[in-house]
């Protein structure tokens, strides 16, 4: 789940998810043969906090990766998603 908030409340300041941070986790997790999705609080594509690094291998890889992008752009909101079971 990532966040859907582009603003941290009522407080001016922006908000979102660190690229960095999914793009390495969606790495592994890829690597590791796991099917992974993108939920969103209120189901809508999550907005990028400023401090993701376009430099960083993951970062890059992460933006042009079309079945990513498909998943941001139609992420539902978490509570429309089912857990799996193992």
């Amino acid at each position: 789940m990532i966040t859907s908030h582009a603003r941290l409340g009522d407080s001016g300041r922006a908000a979102g998810y660190t690229v960095s941070e999914a793009a390495d986790a969606w790495r592994v997790f890829a690597a590791a043969g796991w099917q992974t999705d993108v939920t969103t609080v209120r189901g809508v594509r999550p907005p990028e906090d400023e401090f993701g690094d376009p430099s960083r291998p993951g970062h890059a890889a992460w933006a042009a990766d079309p079945v990513v992008q498909a998943k941001l752009d139609s992420a539902p909101a978490v509570h429309d998603t089912r857990p799996c079971r193992l």
